[in-house]
């Protein structure tokens, strides 16, 4: 008899790693088109980058909209 293990994707660590970067991906640009946020987050007209305008507006707006946490450092890690 012979023996097969099933991998299951759940416990694959690079498959949630990935998983976790498109979902950030997508949050930041549900956040960057918001209009809501246009005075506190400008999207350059490259559309390769965004600045933050307003820091403190952001950390208390706009990261709890839209993130677990509102930790600025995690958020520029990601």
């Amino acid at each position: 008899m012979q023996q097969v293990q099933i991998h299951n994707q759940d416990d694959d660590p690079t498959q949630r790693k990935l998983e976790k970067k498109q979902g950030f991906i997508s949050k930041l640009k549900k956040m960057l088109l918001d209009q809501k946020f246009k005075d506190i987050i400008y999207v350059l007209e490259s559309n390769d980058g965004f600045i933050i305008l307003n820091l403190q507006k952001f950390i208390d707006h706009a990261l709890p909209e839209y993130c677990k946490h509102i930790n600025y450092q995690s958020f520029r890690r990601l």
